[in-house]
């Protein structure tokens, strides 16, 4: 049976830092960037964001634009249907189309990196990594590593089947077809079949700037599945229960940890590592390593600043 953290011990977690440098935009970034175009591509949602985001927003990132969207978009759900005045529901629609247009502008950015750009910056990373069958965790929704692998033949063990003769590759919860690779907060590629429950990767990502919009593929109407920064109920379904129990068990079995361009704010990540990595090695790499080291209070870390990601 192969060894579940590969022939070297080594677990590698890769943050938004990885992906800065191929031009995908920082969560702070990503909030500025989202402001500006929603202003001018969406006017009629102006009102709306402004009142999201408040009278100082210098500290704002999209991590709190999300959370302030969700909770606008469920602020309706939970009153009986005679509390449901018409200003309520007429500011839950607002944030629902807000957040929408909001995740479809992440799949958008997220596939304008240029392929000889990954392929020349992380291609050698990848090959490298696929020697020892070294199993790596992602927070990110780009497909930087999986074009990585394509441009240098590495064969990644993703959770889905090989598709073939089609574009749709099934969920199959198994990551030993090849250097085992777990997307815990989903993919742009990842979509979910509405009619039949089923978890489908599809080529590329596709931006649908509506709430009501699917995307139709081998007669499926399909909508996107991955998980936005603070939508932590989706991640008690499958595919997330899986990737999380993944994450715990090979982190758990790990001699060394690096984390790459990560913060670890979501609290599960660096729960695990706290807890769960006694007798681990856990090396932080990134521009500032500060917030992540921080988060990693007792645990022995080596921390390693770079100038760039």
């Amino acid at each position: 049976m192969t060894d579940p953290v590969g022939r070297s011990g080594v677990v590698v977690l890769l943050g938004a830092g990885f992906s800065v440098g191929l031009g995908i935009p920082t969560m702070r970034r990503f909030y500025e960037e989202v402001c500006t175009l929603a202003m001018r591509r969406y006017p009629t949602l102006g009102a709306t964001l402004d009142r999201i985001r408040g009278a100082d927003d210098s500290h704002d990132d999209l991590e709190v634009l999300l959370s302030r969207l969700n909770q606008g978009v469920d602020t309706s759900s939970g009153l009986p249907e005679e509390l449901r005045t018409p200003e309520i529901t007429k500011w839950s629609e607002a944030c629902r189309h807000l957040r929408a247009h909001l995740m479809s502008f992440i799949v958008e950015r997220c596939e304008q990196v240029s392929t000889e750009a990954v392929a020349e910056s992380v291609g050698p990373f990848v090959q490298l990594l696929s020697i020892y069958r070294t199993p790596v965790f992602t927070t990110n929704y780009d497909r930087v590593i999986e074009t990585a692998a394509e441009t240098v033949g590495v064969a990644l063990g993703d959770g889905f089947a090989q598709p073939v003769d089609t574009v749709l590759a099934e969920w199959s919860g198994d990551f030993t077809s090849g250097m085992p690779f777990y997307k815990l907060h989903g993919s742009v590629t990842w979509y979910i079949d509405e009619s039949e429950g089923a978890i489908l990767r599809l080529d590329r990502g596709y931006p649908m700037p509506d709430p009501d919009f699917s995307l139709s593929r081998s007669g499926k109407q399909l909508r996107p599945l991955l998980v936005l920064p603070t939508m932590e109920k989706s991640t008690l379904h499958d595919p997330y229960t899986l990737l999380a129990q993944q994450y715990t068990l090979l982190l758990d079995r790990a001699s060394l940890v690096i984390i790459i361009g990560s913060s670890l704010r979501d609290e599960h990540l660096a729960n695990v590592i706290r807890y769960g990595v006694g007798h681990s090695v856990v090396m932080v790499i990134g521009v500032d390593t500060r917030v992540a080291a921080e988060r990693l209070q007792g645990v022995d870390c080596i921390a390693l600043e770079t100038t760039t990601q």
